[in-house]
């Protein structure tokens, strides 16, 4: 193992990302473009979301050289999203039970018909 891989061993554990693994495999294979979000587990045990990006290389003659990208800990950009997300859930439902009870206050203060008659 090179030093390098041994580096990146040491920081991430992927050998339940098979899919991920096939992925970047295809798209090396094929000299296309590849993007995707891994849960990895770090060797001190915590998981973290990564997010990788890669675009084909090519020489100034076409020809392909490999893949450059960039694959970066995506953790707490995930979590502030799924924290908007509930956030705007919550006001979404705050707001219809504030919807429904002006429409029951509004019900209530009408004036109801009566069932007497008056004649004079």
């Amino acid at each position: 193992m090179s030093r390098r891989n041994k580096a990146i061993g040491n920081r991430f554990s992927i050998r339940r990302c098979a899919g991920y693994v096939e992925a970047f495999q295809n798209a090396v294979a094929e000299h296309t473009r590849f993007s995707a979000e891994v849960r990895v587990r770090r060797a001190d045990g915590a998981w973290r979301l990564v997010g990788t990006n890669a675009e084909p290389r090519l020489s100034a003659v076409g020809e392909y050289m490999g893949h450059i990208g960039l694959s970066a800990d995506i953790t707490e950009r995930k979590r502030e999203q799924e924290a908007l997300r509930m956030a705007k859930l919550e006001a979404e439902a705050e707001g219809a039970r504030a919807n429904s009870l002006a429409r029951e206050a509004e019900r209530r203060m009408r004036p109801r018909a009566s069932s007497c008659q008056y004649e004079s």
